[in-house]
């Protein structure tokens, strides 16, 4: 089962996206007010996905394993190892105590295919215009992507576009 904090923490934005720019009415304010629904999409949006996971272990439904990196590091209270596993447009970052693995934390989720479903149907290929309906005006843009932060958890989602289109979440 995946703890509520671990949620909370997984939706960061690492992307180099495809060439087209994000059109958003004005640039985004690194000060604005996140919305209620861009505050649950942070905390939660891609627990549907997490829940089809099989976590830590490196298993997700029937997707088949791209690969598995191991990177062993220690913390100021214990050792633990920080995992990326990759699936078919799906790359989850883990941190794992070695003490207890079944404690582990989600540090990333990156969806890059419509295969993975996120809350309120916000899946690759779905509208730009589409985005800002459901979680209103981002915190931050840069080039063709956004991202909605939440400093007090940090936490984030962000989203990358070309043509107007999501092509990761």
């Amino acid at each position: 089962m995946i703890s509520n904090r671990a949620i909370a923490h997984f939706f960061v934005l690492i992307a180099a996206c495809a060439l087209s720019a994000v059109s958003i009415p004005a640039v985004a304010d690194e000060g604005r007010a996140l919305t209620a629904a861009a505050q649950e999409f942070i905390a939660t949006g891609a627990k549907q996905t997490l829940g089809i996971c099989a976590l830590p272990k490196p298993r997700c439904g029937n997707a088949k394993l791209i690969g598995r990196k191991d990177v062993p590091g220690e913390s100021n209270d214990e050792k633990r190892i920080a995992r990326t596993i990759t699936f078919t447009g799906l790359e989850l970052g883990l941190t794992i105590p070695v003490m207890n693995p079944r404690r582990y934390f989600v540090a990333k989720v990156e969806i890059s295919t419509s295969k993975w479903p996120v809350q309120h149907g916000l899946h690759v290929g779905q509208s730009q215009g589409k985005v800002l309906e459901v979680l209103g005006l981002p915190t931050t843009e840069t080039g063709n992507c956004i991202e909605y932060r939440n400093e007090a958890l940090q936490s984030a989602a962000g989203f990358c576009f070309a043509d107007g289109l999501i092509t990761k979440i």
